[in-house]
């Protein structure tokens, strides 16, 4: 209501203009219209005039009036009188009318004004909401678009710290690469020098050789001298001595011991010759401690080992032959080391006939077979191994990794080929 009398009070102050044209239009209308009816309303007047002039009248009055002389003149001025207020108070009435039907085209008037400010201050209000928003808005837009420039800032931080690293390592792969070329230049010339000393050192090794022969050699037939004298005496006993064969070594073999941990030596497949080449030293063989302890001793304490191993007719059978079989008693020395005793070795015709006998290559080779035919069927039953190994071989480091890829191959994952593995194994060993 505060706010309609607020919009009222200002409304009529400045539209007294236009509600002052606005009466005069409902006037004129009005007038239109009763000039339009001016003489049916004339007529009705002045019989209602003559009826209210009648009606107070009494016939006393009526009887006076009567009596009474009056102008026709005053008569015509009373009815003109008379008429002018009829048609007054009928203009009072209609001017009344109009001011209530204006009163009530005002109070209208106000209430759309008061509504229509109502819908505007809402929608001020409802725009300064949109406003606020938009703000909010614009401003979140803005914090959005700052982050985002700060991300990007990061990143690009990001980026340039990963690429300078990028770049570092590559410098330092370079480096590493550089130094690794200059590291195989280095190996590979050490490698040259070295296979250099090598060659060197393998030619001193076979002229050592040669001269340890050719000194063997010399020693030998000093020996064959010395031993003249004593082939008149040794033929005798010779003679003498009984036909029948008799193994040296006549004591019962020891009871099989477990396997050895570390690998057997090899065995030759063909007899060993003096007439070694360079090349055989220079094989991807590593030399082995054997073989440099074979290398590096003298023939002699070889000679007084085999001695004290095979008894005291060694000597004399080793003087009676070649230079060449001096060098396969050094291979019987380190396979034996594993047995920890001496093996027997068959007796041939070589060891009944006397010394002064020459021994031919052919005897000492088909010998030498017999012996390690022997050798190995000793070495079978002293470490219970079944009947079923046909070749007599030593393991190799290659053997190792054979066994360990096929362990860890795909095949062997199946539980019948383990299990079928580890029954051969054992029904072999007799484990």
């Amino acid at each position: 209501m505060e706010s309609t009398q607020r919009w009222r009070a200002p409304e009529r102050k400045v539209d007294k203009e236009l509600q002052r044209i606005k009466s005069l239009a409902v006037v004129s209308v009005l007038n239109k219209a009763f000039g339009d009816n001016e003489p049916v309303s004339s007529r009705s007047r002045s019989s209602s005039q003559v009826e209210t002039i009648r009606r107070p009248t009494s016939e006393y009055e009526e009887e006076e009036l009567n009596k009474i002389p009056i102008d026709t003149e005053m008569k015509g001025k009373y009815e003109t009188t008379q008429k002018e207020l009829e048609q007054a108070k009928e203009q009072v009435a209609e001017a009344q009318e109009q001011n209530s039907q204006q009163q009530h085209l005002l109070l209208l008037q106000d209430a759309l004004v008061g509504a229509l400010s109502q819908q505007i201050e809402f929608l001020l209000t409802e725009n300064k909401k949109l406003l606020a928003q938009r703000e909010a808005q614009v401003s979140i837009e803005e914090i959005q678009k700052t982050l985002e420039d700060l991300e990007r800032e990061d990143w690009k931080e990001e980026l340039e710290s990963v690429r300078e690293r990028l770049v570092a390592g590559e410098e330092a792969v370079e480096a590493i690469e550089r130094t690794s070329q200059s590291l195989q230049k280095d190996t590979r010339s050490q490698g040259q020098s070295i296979e250099a000393k090598m060659e060197t050192l393998m030619s001193q090794l076979k002229e050592k050789n040669d001269v340890v022969d050719r000194l063997h050699y010399e020693q030998h037939i000093k020996q064959m001298f010395h031993t003249t004298e004593s082939q008149t005496s040794s033929r005798r006993s010779s003679n003498a001595r009984p036909k029948s064969l008799v193994a040296r070594y006549k004591g019962a073999l020891p009871a099989a011991s477990p396997p050895p941990s570390a690998p057997l030596p090899p065995i030759p497949a063909e007899p060993i010759r003096s007439s070694r080449p360079t090349s055989a030293y220079n094989s991807d063989r590593p030399i082995s401690s054997c073989d440099q302890d074979l290398i590096s001793r003298p023939l002699s304490i070889y000679n007084q080992e085999a001695m004290y191993q095979h008894g005291p007719d060694y000597h004399e059978t080793a003087h009676s032959r070649p230079v060449s079989s001096f060098h396969h008693e050094p291979v019987s020395r380190p396979i034996s080391a594993y047995n920890h005793e001496p093996v027997s070795r068959p007796i041939s015709a070589y060891d009944q006939e006397p010394l002064s006998r020459p021994v031919s290559t052919y005897e000492e080779e088909i010998s030498e077979m017999v012996y390690y035919k022997e050798f190995t069927e000793q070495l079978q039953e002293r470490l219970s191994m079944s009947k079923e190994i046909d070749e007599l071989s030593v393991w190799k480091p290659s053997d190792y990794d054979e066994i360990q890829k096929k362990i860890h191959s795909k095949d062997w994952l199946e539980e019948d080929q383990k299990s079928a593995f580890w029954k051969g194994m054992k029904k072999k060993l007799r484990v």
